[in-house]
């Protein structure tokens, strides 16, 4: 069975959203923010139950020192809220700076910022926040476990050939 999860941007205006269906994450849409945040818990899980997503990941809009700021504090209760309404798990995960990475990313795109619908950005943030949280699930690699065997060596070079075949020559 495949491990469906929805990314959470949250945000007072729009909310982006992401979807990760075993790993490959694409993005969804980004909502407007109805108001208040019961009205967008229910909006959130009739998409958790749409998408038949087993866990929700919102991303927490934290300071840079680490504390807490007040759209964490938001986030926070939103998640408090899905829980309630959903069975899926809800997990929060630090977003610090994803915003300002889906605009570069897609800045390298070749868009710029007078190109670029907003959602759109919530929604590679959302993204980003499902690639964050996929990488910390992820069970550890050994360092020492090869991903590729070895190649094999190169062929010999023309001159290597024709020294090989004077010596055979010669015997």
């Amino acid at each position: 069975m495949s491990r469906v999860l929805l990314g959470i941007d949250y945000g007072t205006v729009r909310v982006g959203l992401a979807l990760a269906v075993d790993g490959l994450i694409v993005p969804l849409t980004a909502m407007p923010h109805p108001g208040s945040e019961e009205a967008l818990a229910g909006q959130l899980a009739a998409v958790i139950a749409e998408r038949s997503a087993e866990a929700a990941v919102i991303g927490l809009p934290l300071h840079m020192d680490g504390s807490q700021s007040p759209m964490a504090d938001k986030a926070s209760a939103l998640a408090k809220l899905l829980e309630e309404q959903t069975a899926a798990e809800v997990h929060l995960v630090d977003e610090r700076l994803t915003s300002h990475g889906a605009e570069a990313s897609l800045r390298e795109a070749g868009l710029r910022w007078f190109e670029v619908d907003k959602g759109h950005i919530d929604c590679v943030s959302a993204m980003a926040i499902l690639r964050d949280f996929i990488g910390v699930q992820a069970p550890a690699r050994d360092p020492d476990e090869e991903l590729l065997p070895e190649p094999p060596p190169p062929p010999p070079s023309r001159a290597q050939r024709r020294r090989d075949l004077r010596r055979k020559r010669r015997k």
